[in-house]
Protein backbone atom coordinates (compact mmCIF):
# COMPACT_ATOMS: atom_id res chain seq x y z
CA UNK A 1 0.00 0.00 0.00
CA UNK A 2 1.36 3.73 -1.17
CA UNK A 3 2.07 5.72 1.78
CA UNK A 4 -0.43 8.02 0.39
CA UNK A 5 -3.41 5.27 0.28
CA UNK A 6 -2.33 4.40 4.19
CA UNK A 7 -2.37 7.83 5.41
CA UNK A 8 -6.11 8.44 3.63
CA UNK A 9 -7.36 4.77 5.37
CA UNK A 10 -5.06 6.34 9.11
CA UNK A 11 -7.19 9.44 8.78
CA UNK A 12 -10.81 7.57 7.66
CA UNK A 13 -9.96 4.94 10.79
CA UNK A 14 -9.22 7.88 13.33
CA UNK A 15 -12.49 10.18 12.42
CA UNK A 16 -14.62 6.97 12.10
CA UNK A 17 -13.27 6.02 15.67
CA UNK A 18 -13.48 9.16 17.41
CA UNK A 19 -16.61 10.09 15.78
CA UNK A 20 -18.55 6.73 17.08
CA UNK A 21 -17.39 6.94 20.60
CA UNK A 22 -17.85 10.93 20.87
CA UNK A 23 -21.60 10.06 19.52
CA UNK A 24 -22.05 6.75 21.92
CA UNK A 25 -21.02 9.04 25.08
CA UNK A 26 -23.82 11.42 23.90
CA UNK A 27 -21.67 14.11 23.05
CA UNK A 28 -23.82 16.77 21.54
CA UNK A 29 -21.23 20.27 21.70
CA UNK A 30 -19.70 20.50 18.16
CA UNK A 31 -16.88 22.25 19.20
CA UNK A 32 -15.95 19.20 20.95
CA UNK A 33 -15.89 16.66 17.49
CA UNK A 34 -14.11 19.65 15.96
CA UNK A 35 -11.40 19.90 19.04
CA UNK A 36 -11.60 15.88 18.65
CA UNK A 37 -10.79 15.42 14.90
CA UNK A 38 -8.18 18.15 14.83
CA UNK A 39 -6.26 16.18 17.23
CA UNK A 40 -7.01 13.05 15.64
CA UNK A 41 -5.64 14.84 12.18
CA UNK A 42 -2.69 16.40 14.14
CA UNK A 43 -2.05 13.16 15.53
CA UNK A 44 -1.74 10.96 12.10
CA UNK A 45 -0.20 13.90 10.21
CA UNK A 46 2.84 13.44 12.48
CA UNK A 47 2.91 9.69 12.35
CA UNK A 48 3.14 10.32 8.56
CA UNK A 49 6.15 12.39 8.24
CA UNK A 50 7.79 10.70 4.94
CA UNK A 51 5.16 12.09 2.24
CA UNK A 52 7.54 13.88 -0.37
CA UNK A 53 8.41 17.55 0.22
CA UNK A 54 4.96 18.99 -1.97
CA UNK A 55 2.62 16.24 -0.02
CA UNK A 56 3.91 17.32 3.61
CA UNK A 57 4.18 21.04 2.95
CA UNK A 58 0.37 20.70 2.15
CA UNK A 59 -0.11 18.39 4.97
CA UNK A 60 1.68 20.87 7.02
CA UNK A 61 -0.74 24.15 5.86
CA UNK A 62 -3.78 21.74 6.53
CA UNK A 63 -2.63 21.04 10.30
CA UNK A 64 -1.94 24.89 10.70
CA UNK A 65 -5.59 26.06 9.93
CA UNK A 66 -6.71 23.27 11.80
CA UNK A 67 -4.46 23.97 15.06
CA UNK A 68 -5.47 27.70 14.19
CA UNK A 69 -9.37 26.54 14.40
CA UNK A 70 -8.21 24.48 17.84
CA UNK A 71 -7.23 27.30 19.63
CA UNK A 72 -10.39 29.56 18.48
CA UNK A 73 -12.93 27.28 19.52
CA UNK A 74 -10.81 26.92 23.06
CA UNK A 75 -10.62 30.58 23.42
CA UNK A 76 -14.29 30.95 22.95
CA UNK A 77 -15.16 28.24 25.36
CA UNK A 78 -12.47 30.17 27.95
CA UNK A 79 -14.66 33.07 27.04
CA UNK A 80 -17.57 31.46 27.98
CA UNK A 81 -16.75 30.16 31.13
CA UNK A 82 -15.81 33.17 32.02
CA UNK A 83 -18.90 35.17 31.71
CA UNK A 84 -20.54 33.11 33.45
Amino acid sequence: MRIYNRFIVSLAAAFSLTNILLAFSGQDDLAVYFNANAIAYLIVALSHADLNPRAQTSVNILGALIFFGFIVTFALKLYEIAQM
